[in-house]
């Protein structure tokens, strides 16, 4: 078997190739105009007070991003 030697111009055009084809825009790789995000915070026992502030962060965060667009 033989091993052939790969040059330094044919590395570079074959890296150019497939960044290349790496940044091209996909319809499959767009993001949706809305999705949804989780948040787990505790509602009831000792930790409910400041999960309810987490909640609230969260909406006032989701509620920034939707205003900026």
């Amino acid at each position: 078997m033989t091993m052939r030697q790969l040059s330094r111009r044919a590395f570079l055009k074959t890296t150019v190739a497939g960044a290349a084809v790496a940044g091209v825009p996909l319809p499959l790789r767009a993001q949706p105009k809305t999705f949804k995000i989780g948040a787990i915070h505790p509602v009831t026992g000792p930790l409910a007070e400041p999960g309810q502030a987490c909640r609230l962060g969260a909406q006032l965060a989701v509620e920034a991003v939707n205003a900026a667009g």
